[in-house]
C-alpha cells in the first residue's frame, strides 16, 4: 500500500482527533510551566525611590521635612481603606541634616524591607522577627521598625536618594 492509498483509507475526521491530542498536550505543558515559574515571581522585590531635598519637600514643618513612600500607590498608611502593604517614612531635621527612617509593613503580606540612603548607609528588616511600637492608630496586622535613626547627611549629598526594596511573602 502506498501513501496515496493509505491516506484515502483513513476514515473521515481521524486526523482531527490527533490534532486534539496534540493541543491537549500543549495545554498541559503550558499549565505545568506556569505552575513551575509562579513561585519565582514572588521573589521579585518591590522597589521604590524617594528623594530628600530640604528645599523641595512636599511636606514641611518648622525645622523638619519628610516624605512617605507607600505601596501600593494611593493607599492609606494609618487611617482609611485600603491600608498599605508597607510604607516608609523619611524625615529630615533641617537644622542639623539628621535623617530618620521609619518603616511599617503588613506582616501577612511583606517578608522583608531594605532601605539604603545616598550616603551608603543601609538597614534590612525581616518583618516577622522584631518590631518597635507602632502608632496607636495603626492596624493590628502592621509591624513597625526604626530603620535608620539620626544619620547626618552632608549638604553636598542633597538631593539625597533613598532606595526602598520590599519582598512579598
Amino acid at each position: 500500500m502506498n501513501i496515496a492509498q493509505s491516506v484515502s483509507a483513513m476514515k473521515k475526521g481521524q486526523s482531527s482527533l490527533e490534532y486534539l491530542f496534540i493541543i491537549g498536550a500543549v495545554i498541559v505543558m503550558a499549565f505545568i510551566a506556569v505552575k513551575y515559574l509562579e513561585p519565582t515571581a514572588k521573589g521579585v522585590p518591590i522597589t521604590g525611590i524617594a528623594y530628600i531635598d530640604p528645599g523641595l519637600s512636599p511636606e514641611k514643618e518648622e525645622n523638619k521635612t519628610w516624605i512617605i513612600y507607600r505601596y501600593p500607590p494611593n493607599c492609606h498608611s494609618l487611617a482609611g481603606n485600603p491600608y498599605c502593604d508597607f510604607y516608609v517614612s523619611v524625615s529630615l531635621k533641617t537644622t542639623n541634616n539628621k535623617v530618620y527612617v521609619w518603616a511599617a509593613a503588613d506582616e501577612n503580606k511583606i517578608r522583608k524591607i531594605k532601605v539604603q540612603l545616598c550616603t551608603g548607609d543601609e538597614k534590612e528588616w525581616i518583618v516577622s522577627e522584631s518590631s518597635d511600637k507602632c502608632p496607636h492608630n495603626a492596624p493590628s496586622n502592621m509591624k513597625c521598625k526604626r530603620m535608620i535613626w539620626g544619620k547626618t547627611i552632608p549638604e553636598s549629598e542633597f538631593p539625597c536618594t533613598v532606595y526602598i526594596i520590599a519582598w512579598e511573602k
